[in-house]
């Protein structure tokens, strides 16, 4: 089982079921995620001192050199569930703007599909 962090809006766009697909940099132990395995996603940003969280079996993973590899071998609705994110340029625009180009070259991206799980 893991425990990571996922920040605001992406905690409560896969809290509501608006995303199944979390993408981070593949580091750290979230680098050894396998299909089946439970993350317990984290959010203390709620305000007031409170935490929340998400536990979500892994569905299944892919691993990208960069977020360019990605949209070049996956359709746009496998990637992104946004219903205002209707173009992979835009999609491209908003992730590249989450991680710093060095990290993402240094250790690429996973790409996580989850479910919810009680």
């Amino acid at each position: 089982m893991y425990e990571k962090h996922l920040e605001n809006p992406l905690f409560n766009w896969a809290n509501n079921d608006i995303i199944n697909v979390i993408n981070k940099l593949n580091c750290g132990n979230i680098s050894k995620i396998l299909p089946g395995d439970t993350i317990i996603w984290v959010n203390n940003d709620c305000g007031y001192g409170k935490t929340k969280y998400i536990k979500t079996k892994v569905v299944h993973i892919k691993k990208y050199k960069n977020f360019e590899e990605m949209f070049k071998k996956e359709k746009l609705k496998d990637i992104v569930s946004l219903n205002f994110i209707n173009t992979k340029k835009k999609a491209l625009e908003l992730l590249n703007n989450n991680y710093k180009k060095s990290l993402i070259n240094k250790y690429g991206i996973i790409s996580i599909k989850i479910k919810k799980i009680s």
